[in-house]
């Protein structure tokens, strides 16, 4: 039995939170929200007033498509400024992945990045887990799915690598086992 993609969320209605204004602090390609509240204490009472601020860039979803014959994950790699930003070399490897556009589901969404990224034609997804990213400063969160590769949903060319699109500027990886 496979697990909903929404999970109920706490927020509502939570009486240890006092929610006293809300206001874009930025509103571009992304948007902060800053956000002015006070929260019960576990030792009891309430905080002062505090002020924080959310980074919203809506919700994600990662795929791992895996080849059950090989024991591999397909991995792509792809430019990304917050790895230069952090220090870390731009071009990195990760799951497939795509940002849920208004009107698009999860699994809408799984679909086109894993065709878009890796040439992957997928079935029926499984989900793995769905988390928050970095509560602490962002409200993104993360469908992370698996599906088991077929001979019908992998095209390969010569050299083992699925036929990239033309669409996503990425290189397709399935790493190497550890000897044994």
């Amino acid at each position: 039995m496979s697990r909903p993609w929404h999970y109920s969320s706490r927020t509502e209605h939570e009486p240890r939170l006092r929610d006293i204004d809300q206001k874009a602090a930025y509103d571009g390609y992304f948007r902060i929200t800053e956000l002015t509240l006070r929260h019960a204490l576990f030792a009891g009472g309430q905080t002062p007033t505090i002020v924080r601020e959310c980074f919203e860039r809506g919700h994600a979803v990662g795929v791992l498509p895996y080849d059950p014959w090989e024991d591999q994950v397909v991995l792509v790699e792809q430019f990304r400024v917050g790895a230069l930003r952090a220090g870390f070399s731009p071009w990195v490897i990760e799951t497939v992945a795509g940002i849920i556009e208004p009107g698009e589901t999860p699994e809408a969404v799984a679909h086109r990045e894993s065709q878009e990224e890796a040439g992957c034609r997928l079935g029926e997804l499984v989900p793995i887990s769905h988390y928050l990213v970095s509560p602490g400063g962002t409200s993104e969160t993360v469908h992370l799915t698996a599906r088991p590769l077929t001979v019908e949903t992998f095209e390969l060319t010569a050299m083992g690598l699925p036929m990239m699109p033309k669409i996503s500027d990425c290189m397709c990886y399935r790493p190497m086992r550890p000897s044994r």
